[in-house]
């Protein structure tokens, strides 16, 4: 079977489990929820022919629990219901996965503002004299918070880790929870985290962020 086919075959499962539904917990299926990461990253390569390339992702990406792969799940197929995501999906033609993007910065600030600014593209079906895809669609995607809801301690449960000098992600995914938001940085390189709002918007800025 072809790389084509096979891509067009996963795009297939990933609908149809989203309709298998685990009885002990009523969620999907850990088989299921890691299908659909798998499915992800074969969506990322172009349908170029032969040899199209997919990539399994169901290794360990640093997975704590299985909150995260239900919220990958929703983020992979539908856009998140918060202001400026009309923009976001007019320019990429779709939610991103930000799958490979780039966490640029992370800013928090103490009366309860939080800014999360990614490098995110498309990658398309050419590529450039060394043989590597040639990416379009540059943009930064920037994601803005008012308000931290606090724990019964009075603690925010902002989670960041690892932030060096390159983030690159596996996946980044919005979540709507009890009193706000929550963007989940699964990084495959740099950093990861969870960034929690009680309001969340975002914003587009179309090219290549300066270095």
């Amino acid at each position: 079977m072809s790389g084509v086919r096979i891509t067009r075959a996963l795009r297939s499962i990933a609908r149809n489990a989203r309709q298998i539904r685990c009885k002990k917990n009523g969620g999907l299926q850990d088989d299921a929820r890691l299908l659909l990461i798998e499915v992800d990253s074969a969506m990322q390569e172009p349908e170029s022919g032969e040899g199209t390339n997919i990539i399994p992702l169901s290794r360990n990406r640093g997975f704590n629990n299985l909150r995260e792969l239900d919220t990958l799940e929703r983020a992979m197929f539908e856009p998140p219901e918060i202001s400026g995501v009309d923009e976001v999906v007019a320019w990429f033609g779709r939610w991103p996965t930000f799958h490979d993007a780039e966490v640029l910065s992370i800013t928090l600030e103490r009366p309860g503002h939080a800014r999360v600014s990614i490098h995110a593209f498309e990658k398309t079906a050419e590529v450039d004299v060394s043989g590597h895809y040639i990416l379009a669609k540059h943009a930064t995607v920037t994601f803005s918070f008012e308000g931290f809801p606090l724990d019964q301690s009075g603690l925010t449960n902002i989670k960041i880790e690892d932030f060096n000098h390159q983030n690159v992600l596996s996946s980044a995914a919005v979540n709507k929870i009890a009193g706000g938001y929550e963007l989940i940085l699964d990084g495959c390189y740099g950093v990861t985290g969870v960034i929690i709002g009680e309001c969340m918007t975002v914003s587009v800025q179309p090219g290549i962020p300066s270095p």
